[in-house]
């Protein structure tokens, strides 16, 4: 069963993609493989996971499927009093366990994966979409970022709510709406305030959350989460996982319609043409496993039950502990970029300006940040936060910044050192008696500006302004 049609009417109606109205897609991905990682997750059941998250958006935004009416109900919104949220939480909570146990009992890994992707989108949701990290931390703390989730704290005080969507008033959103890239509440990209304790937030959560779900698997089969952690796939369901992970970057970077450009990770990289060439050819293939579980299997109404129903009031059930988290937050923020052409030179892409992104790998960890289309310069916004071991004393970083014409891409020079275009670095912490420091092909005080550019004589140099610190995790 192919899935075309909705791909044709996605041409013309995705621009309502904002109401999927979540965490950007990237960040979104970000955390779920930072989180899952932690608990020995193979690239298998991660990537299962982000794409089983990221089709909660998509088809929260297509009304030909018929799924849009429940999915809307994972993502945390209209809840407009403390006890909506708390009642949320709670049948969340329940449907979830439910729901995971069954799949355990049935000796299902891959509907294990499945779920803990769908509803771990709905978790990381309440953070970006509420006013949690206002009420919680009503002044901005740059020195450290707070980790205390709903169920480490309860409600942060009174006020407590999340956006309303859509927006009463799309043009100019009020504050209590989930608004767009530059008004509202939410915090669902780099462009927006505060979107980094948001992320932060939702890590946490994230992690919670997965120790839930391995409490309730091992409550009922524990030889079962072995191979959630280990996921085994057909070879022909892990091409179309692939595909399909493909298609969650590219759908969202290219979205450019009714005020949206771009939702990879916030604003800039919005593409008519190329988003409507690779939604056709996506679309016209057949249905894979993990679309099949949305539109065949309908899991997701295992989580979304009475999700919304406010009477009678619910309990919320305690999750399982979780260890001591022992991190801290690594963040490489790239505060501008400029192309560097001399006379003679060639640019990018040749006559047209360059679609600048970064590919930035922290310990491992590899962040793709937000196209910019079309331009020769920016302050982009680009923030990578990567959790690391408290006990760490550096961290290597690589980065790179590439030019992207379709799916195909560039490595542009802005090393120094030449013949290496790539940046190799690492960040040394700071300790009670030294200030921490950036060393390598770039190097300066953590916190400061490094300015960095290519030295080599042949094509597609640039200049990148880079900021690279840390912060303690209370």
């Amino acid at each position: 069963m192919k899935h075309w049609r909705m791909g044709l009417a996605l041409i013309g109606t995705f621009g309502v993609m904002g109401g999927a109205s979540a965490f950007d897609t990237g960040h979104h991905a970000d955390m779920t493989r930072d989180a899952m990682s932690e608990f020995g997750m193979n690239a298998n059941a991660i990537g299962v996971a982000q794409a089983e998250n990221w089709l909660v958006d998509y088809y929260s935004s297509q009304p030909t499927t018929g799924l849009d009416h429940d999915l809307e109900n994972l993502h945390f919104d209209n809840l407009t009093t403390t006890a909506e949220i708390q009642n949320y939480w709670g049948r969340l909570t329940i449907n979830t366990e439910q729901a995971v146990r069954g799949a355990a009992q049935a000796n299902n890994p891959v509907k294990i994966v499945a779920l803990m992707g769908m509803s771990l989108h709905a978790v990381q949701d309440f953070y970006t979409h509420s006013n949690w990290v206002e009420l919680r931390r009503p002044v901005v703390n740059p020195a450290s970022y707070d980790t205390r989730t709903w169920f480490d704290a309860g409600p942060a005080a009174p006020g407590l709510r999340t956006g309303k969507y859509p927006s009463a008033t799309p043009a100019t959103p009020l504050v209590t709406d989930h608004g767009n890239y530059t008004l509202g509440m939410n915090h669902d990209s780099y462009v927006r305030p505060r979107w980094d304790e948001a992320y932060v937030y939702g890590w946490n959560a994230s992690r919670q959350w997965i120790e839930a779900i391995r409490s309730w698997v091992m409550a009922v089969n524990p030889g079962v989460w072995p191979s959630v952690q280990a996921l085994v796939l057909a070879p022909n369901d892990l091409v179309a996982l692939q595909r399909d992970l493909e298609a969650s970057h590219r759908i969202s970077e290219w979205i450019v319609a009714r005020g949206n450009n771009g939702h990879w990770k916030g604003s800039g990289s919005g593409s008519g043409a190329s988003f409507n060439k690779f939604v056709l050819g996506w679309t016209a293939r057949r249905d894979s496993l993990f679309v099949r579980h949305f539109k065949v299997d309908h899991w997701h109404q295992e989580l979304t039950n009475n999700l919304n129903a406010m009477p009678p009031p619910i309990a919320i059930p305690p999750l399982a502990p979780v260890p001591p988290m022992n991190k801290k937050a690594l963040r490489v923020q790239t505060v501008g970029f400029d192309e560097l052409v001399n006379p003679g030179e060639a640019r990018v892409n040749g006559r047209s300006n360059p679609n600048y992104y970064a590919r930035v790998t922290i310990s491992g960890q590899t962040f793709i940040e937000a196209m910019q289309y079309q331009r020769a310069n920016a302050a982009p916004d680009w923030q990578s936060i990567k959790l690391v071991d408290s006990a760490a004393a550096a961290a290597p970083i690589v980065y790179e910044l590439r030019s992207q014409n379709g799916t195909a891409n560039v490595l542009c020079d802005i090393n120094p050192v030449i013949g290496n275009p790539t940046l190799n670095f690492t960040f040394t912490f700071p300790t009670p008696v030294a200030a921490g420091f950036v060393a390598g092909d770039i190097a300066g005080a953590a916190g400061a500006v490094i300015t960095t550019g290519g030295a080599g004589a042949g094509l597609y140099r640039a200049r990148v302004n880079l900021r690279i610190d840390s912060l303690p995790l209370l």
